[in-house]
């Protein structure tokens, strides 16, 4: 698959590396421009490329959003991802580090509303990303969960894939207002390494 990267932080370089060693093609962004990405796309070889923002947008079969909360509004284009897959693996946080309160709407339910014609699941945003980069594995037992959530059944399916692609498990668990919830900051499924079976378990708890 093409796969779009907005943002090559941690969190965006490290899906990057991801999904290029799955051998699907990264097209790379970020606010810096191209010349910025070199020596990254370097080491990821010829499945990677760095693009221009909107590149990485319109030229994608998924595109990643690893951008800090608080730059959201420099992507002032509301349809910069019209009919694109856009998982949004951002969490509020304030520049200060502080979790932002947003009243009784998720982060991606603000994300979806900010650009209305995207199909927006949540998915990357709850695990370190040191755990992302050197967690994944073959072997399907021992996989740890990337919890999902979105309004769009196909778009999740699709971002399911990739997640297995990465030797996580995907684990679908809504919406973007209720499986949204479960992911954000300080809540269920935030910062904890679950198998499936372990998360099965809590959510069935709680």
């Amino acid at each position: 698959m093409q796969i779009g990267i907005i943002g090559a932080g941690r969190i965006g370089a490290t899906i990057a590396r991801l999904l290029a060693r799955a051998g699907h093609h990264v097209n790379l962004s970020n606010s810096r421009g191209p010349d910025s990405l070199v020596c990254l796309v370097q080491e990821l070889g010829s499945s990677a490329r760095a693009v221009p923002v909107s590149i990485a947008a319109e030229c994608s079969d998924v595109t990643f959003l690893a951008v800090p909360w608080t730059n959201l509004q420099t992507l002032s284009d509301r349809f910069l991802f019209a009919d694109v897959i856009l998982v949004d693996t951002t969490n509020p946080y304030s520049h200060e580090f502080e979790v932002l309160d947003l009243g009784e709407c998720t982060s991606s339910e603000i994300v979806a509303r900010h650009f209305p014609s995207a199909r927006v699941v949540k998915a990357f945003n709850t695990l370190y990303w040191e755990t992302l980069a050197t967690r994944g594995t073959r072997h399907l037992a021992h996989r740890l969960i990337v919890p999902l959530a979105g309004n769009d059944v196909v778009a999740k399916a699709t971002v399911s894939e990739l997640i297995s692609d990465c030797g996580f498990a995907p684990l679908d668990i809504g919406t973007l207002r209720e499986g949204g919830t479960l992911q954000q900051p300080g809540k269920l499924l935030f910062n904890r390494p679950l198998t499936v079976s372990e998360a099965k378990k809590l959510l069935e708890s709680a």
